[in-house]
């Protein structure tokens, strides 16, 4: 089973995967290739795997690459082979435009979709980010539209609302609809 976390950046993501590995730490993650240089945070043993801009389009041009897609600039794809041969439990995350087309590759995916009604919230978090304020009002825009996609996508199983007074209770919901799914695997 595979469980993919869809969201702008900002929304919590990172935090409920925590929150997950807590409770099932031998919990595997798809890495992504990315031409993004990492974050501080961020190791290549995680969910990232930092790439050159020649490979990463090789990567693609052969087929090893899917789920392809640019944001802000960067070229960011899953492995083919691990997306398709992973198997027991696994988490990755998805933007809205990929969902159709990994349900084309898997059928096990369990999609769960977070958005905010609290635009304040979400923009003080992408403030934040490295970056000039005008990449960081792009990712803003860039956030509600991914928000919306996500609000009308009939592939998720679950779509969670936070806002700045709920987002623990909307954490610990995800968390636990994710327990549940994992417990109920023969």
């Amino acid at each position: 089973m595979l469980f993919a976390l869809s969201g702008p950046s900002g929304i919590g993501k990172g935090y409920i995967k925590q929150r997950i590995a807590s409770v099932y730490p031998g919990l595997r993650e798809l890495a992504w290739f990315t031409t993004r240089p990492l974050r501080p945070e961020e190791t290549a043993v995680g969910n990232r795997r930092p790439v050159t801009r020649e490979t990463f389009d090789a990567l693609v041009a052969s087929g090893d690459c899917v789920l392809e897609q640019e944001l802000y600039g960067n070229g960011y794809g899953l492995s083919r082979t691990e997306l398709l041969s992973c198997e027991g439990v696994w988490f990755t995350e998805f933007h809205p435009e990929n969902l159709a087309r990994a349900r084309t590759l898997r059928d096990d995916i369990v999609a769960i979709g977070l958005v905010t009604n609290d635009l304040d919230l979400l923009t003080e978090r992408l403030m934040r980010r490295d970056g000039s304020d005008e990449d960081r009002a792009a990712r803003v825009s860039q956030a509600v539209l991914e928000m919306e996609l996500i609000r009308r996508s009939p592939h998720y199983q679950l779509i969670a609302t936070s806002s700045r007074d709920s987002e623990e209770a909307t954490s610990a919901l995800v968390v636990d609809f994710i327990v549940n799914r994992i417990r109920r695997i023969p």
